[in-house]
């Protein structure tokens, strides 16, 4: 099985900054996933940008959809680090946060893309 998501929004404002490079943003962001996770999601991420042109972000993610078959909701808490060539993350279901059959799901995921591409491949463990 392929596991794959991409981006079908991204909504980016800069709300402050302190010089040289650094600031600090909020992006609203949407997904599809397809793979373990079949669905979509709603994102909401403070990434902070330094002058190397490096970064790292933080954020949670609300899934609906299917994890292995199952239907329902969670939240995803999220973090990872960026440059000018890759993003990578990594990210928790918050225990607690399930919904439908979703209700007791636990697990974990990463991922690492290349800018500009599309779709990434990702893993998930449950």
């Amino acid at each position: 099985m392929t596991n794959s998501f991409g981006s079908t929004n991204w909504e980016e404002q800069t709300f402050a900054e302190a010089g040289d490079g650094v600031k600090i943003a909020h992006a609203k962001m949407t997904f599809k996933y397809g793979g373990h996770l079949t669905g979509e999601s709603n994102s909401n991420c403070l990434l902070t940008y330094l002058p190397d042109g490096t970064g790292t972000y933080v954020g949670s993610e609300l899934f609906t959809g299917t994890i292995d078959g199952k239907q329902g909701t969670v939240v995803m808490q999220q973090e990872g680090r960026f440059d000018a060539e890759h993003i990578s993350g990594t990210w928790t279901i918050t225990p607690g946060s399930g919904t439908g059959d979703l209700k007791d799901t636990t697990g974990h995921g990463s991922y690492d893309m290349k800018m500009g591409v599309p779709t990434v491949d990702y893993e998930f463990k449950s």
